[in-house]
């Protein structure tokens, strides 16, 4: 289902956007802002509904929005559709790429990261910590209701020392980490990384 049904119809748009847009735009915005400069070149890269990437136009910043699928629900914003795979950037094009809320969808992610790497000089990562399998399974099924998917694939979690050893593993050095109470029994961690 996906975002197709909210997006084409004008009444379920604004509804969805009155109430997401804090949260998935001004909030994670406000919330990361102090981790790049009005000059920096950002990537959103997963960008989903646009909503932060819209803000982040509003406030100034360039950024280039990416994604598998136009999900886009802002008027400014569209992103650029992609295969998944090869980010269509040139070598550190970007200063900053953001995967926000992004990483857990994927199969794939040691390459994704090593694509994000290439293109970018830091990486912002935010991510659920989900430990235990039960947890893991309820939370799956929250965050397709939530994402307005309705899907079987399991989604990627892991536990803070686990994203630890995969940017390990990737050549990507933390430079910060920043916890916070996300929804129901889920902390939510924000990974500053340097990919120079």
């Amino acid at each position: 289902m996906s975002f197709k049904i909210v997006k084409n119809n004008n009444f379920l748009k604004k509804i969805f956007v009155t109430c997401t847009k804090h949260t998935n735009g001004i909030s994670v915005f406000n919330e990361l802002r102090e981790n790049f400069k009005k000059s920096d070149k950002i990537l959103s890269l997963g960008c989903g509904t646009c909503l932060f990437d819209e803000h982040a136009i509003l406030q100034g910043h360039e950024i280039t929005s990416i994604d598998i699928y136009n999900g886009s629900l802002s008027d400014l914003v569209t992103p650029i559709v992609y295969d998944g795979k090869k980010i269509p950037l040139k070598n550190k094009d970007s200063d900053v790429t953001l995967l926000l809320s992004v990483l857990h969808h994927l199969n794939h992610q040691n390459e994704l990261l090593l694509e994000a790497k290439r293109v970018s000089k830091k990486i912002i990562i935010q991510e659920d910590l989900v430990s235990s399998k039960i947890g893991i399974k309820l939370y799956s099924i929250f965050d397709n209701i939530l994402n307005l998917e309705i899907s079987t694939q399991k989604n990627n979690y892991h536990s803070f020392n686990e994203w630890k050893d995969i940017f390990k593993r990737n050549g990507l050095n933390l430079q910060s980490v920043k916890m916070k109470k996300g929804y129901f029994f889920i902390n939510q961690v924000l990974f500053v990384l340097d990919a120079s």
